[in-house]
């Protein structure tokens, strides 16, 4: 039987549609809180360096109200007893493409980056997947927040804040737009056995996206002086969504590893009056004069990473975190590796940093504090205080270390997770298998 061309594209698209269809995840998001909680007799690491051994937690409304030795259980309340285990606050994912990317091979499922290289318009929670099965297997680690960010081309777009349990993207946002990104072009030259382009040539690269980057910039910023005087005669998207980053009101995310393409980002961020965050920062420790003087926090990226340059000591990328401790520059960790199913793998990477030099404390508060007050979120989020969200987590053991990681309960403003997922499902389906087999 012949088939008409539309007939063939139509089944060509269904097809693709079924590798997304099939890897969303069944869970229920948590229903909001009925009743007030108390938890009781929980070792509290509060996020912000303080650990409450035996003490108890109250949450009514999915706020934390109470933070005492003994709290006498109001009436009709559920009563959880931790029975010692530690409680901490949900952990917070920075630079990540969570619900964005579901699997690299199939095109269907990548919703990454857009066409072109100056796309500050871009939003990531307009593309977010609140049903991605990465969402799960990420919470049950203890990540109940992502940033997701689009990735590629010169300025990438607008970030965006998450919770992990959400019914669409809608009811998972937390903040539309935490900040646009930029990746800074890197003025390192790559010999001819690592790159299709001559040094000459990759010179020519260098300038020419610089001076993009600086005509991108000077036409936001006319279009900023035409905003703020009601003289723009048409609305243009991207020079539009450039306003907040340019009156202050939200940061410019920069991203850059060498120690002289931090160097150029600084000095242009302060050429152009912009707040800059650093992400990557593989050799920030080297420009702390500057990141110290111009009070710019970085997202360490590289926690558990190879050594940037051939020449460094095998260390270089575990240390340094404690480098930066050390120095005195804000700082938080996260897990960025071109990819998305391993950012389930952040609790590892700070607990990578202690062995190489933080303490247990340091290390936590580097996803959760440090990382909201990035953010713009430490008001809410990041620590276990009375006052802020009740999300928090539950494990018997140390969440920084792979043998006492698992998390038994997880709550997001006071609602409790369904912390199962596929990677659990298929363990307890092959756990079962006969011997004979």
């Amino acid at each position: 039987m012949k088939m008409t061309t539309k007939a063939i594209t139509l089944i060509a698209l269904l097809c693709s549609l079924l590798p997304w269809s099939a890897s969303s995840h069944t869970q229920l998001p948590g229903v909001q809180q009925q009743q007030s909680l108390l938890i009781q007799d929980g070792n509290i690491h509060t996020g912000d360096g303080e650990v409450l051994k035996a003490y108890d937690l109250l949450i009514e409304g999915g706020m934390i109200t109470a933070l005492e030795p003994q709290i006498p259980a109001p009436t009709g309340a559920k009563v959880i007893n931790a029975n010692g285990q530690s409680i901490y606050p949900t952990l917070i994912a920075l630079d990540t493409t969570l619900g964005l990317l579901e699997i690299d091979a199939v095109r269907a499922s990548d919703d990454i980056a857009e066409v072109g290289s100056i796309n500050p318009n871009v939003t990531g929670y307009v593309a977010f997947n609140a049903d991605s099965e990465l969402n799960t297997t990420t919470r049950s680690n203890g990540i109940g927040y992502a940033q997701v960010v689009p990735q590629r081309g010169l300025l990438s777009g607008g970030s965006s804040l998450m919770q992990l349990d959400g019914w669409d993207n809608l009811d998972a946002l937390v903040i539309d737009r935490v900040g646009i990104h930029l990746r800074w072009p890197t003025i390192k030259i790559r010999d001819q056995a690592r790159s299709s382009q001559s040094p000459e040539e990759q010179r020519e690269k260098y300038q020419e996206k610089l001076a993009q980057l600086q005509t991108a910039f000077d036409q936001a910023r006319r279009y900023f002086k035409s905003f703020r005087v009601d003289q723009v005669q048409a609305v243009d998207q991207r020079w539009q969504a450039m306003t907040q980053i340019l009156n202050g009101a939200q940061p410019l995310f920069i991203h850059a590893d060498d120690a002289r393409d931090i160097a150029q980002a600084i000095a242009f961020a302060q050429r152009e009056k912009v707040r800059m965050v650093l992400v990557g920062g593989a050799e920030a420790d080297q420009v702390a004069v500057q990141l110290l003087r111009f009070n710019i926090p970085v997202i360490y990226t590289h926690s558990v990473g190879q050594p940037f340059k051939e020449d460094a000591s095998y260390d270089s990328a575990y240390g340094g975190p404690a480098r930066l401790q050390s120095l005195g520059i804000k700082y938080a960790i996260a897990y960025h590796n071109e990819g998305n199913w391993d950012v389930r793998n952040l609790p590892f990477a700070a607990g990578q940093a202690v062995a190489y030099g933080l303490t247990p404390e340091q290390a936590l508060q580097a996803v959760t504090l440090s990382a909201a007050e990035i953010l713009g979120v430490d008001d809410k989020l990041g620590s276990l205080r009375p006052g802020k969200q009740a999300s928090l987590i539950i494990a018997p053991g140390d969440i920084l270390d792979y043998s006492g990681h698992p998390i038994t309960t997880m709550l997001i403003d006071g609602r409790e997770v369904d912390l199962n997922n596929r990677q659990t499902q298929l363990y307890n389906k092959y756990k079962q298998r006969p011997a004979t087999h």
